[in-house]
């Protein structure tokens, strides 16, 4: 994967503190976004899949006992490649905020 789209920056973004349910991915992103962006859960559920694909997150299947209405059974985690994409990303956005003019930033 070249370059990320910003749903799935800032899903692996949410993901890298550890494994997220669809939900609580959801809940993150929004979190990390101050509010200001909502994710739906078509949305989530395409990054999801296209980061899986890409075997950036792994899925992992919860057993039958712990699912609840809320919670299907499926959390999702970051994987070695993920984190090495995300910081790729990340270093990226770090050296264009360093070229920003200052006065933008302020």
């Amino acid at each position: 994967m070249h370059n990320l789209t910003k749903a799935q920056f800032l899903a692996l973004l949410a993901l890298a503190d550890g494994p997220l349910t669809h939900a609580g991915l959801i809940a993150a992103v929004r979190s990390l976004t101050g509010y200001r962006l909502k994710m739906r859960p078509s949305t989530a559920q395409s990054v999801l899949n296209k980061l899986a694909s890409a075997e950036l997150i792994k899925i992992d299947i919860l057993p039958s006992y712990l699912w609840t209405n809320l919670r299907r059974g499926k959390t999702y985690e970051v994987t070695g490649r993920g984190r090495y994409e995300l910081e790729k990303e990340l270093v990226f956005y770090r050296a264009l905020l360093r070229k920003a003019p200052r006065s933008m930033l302020y």
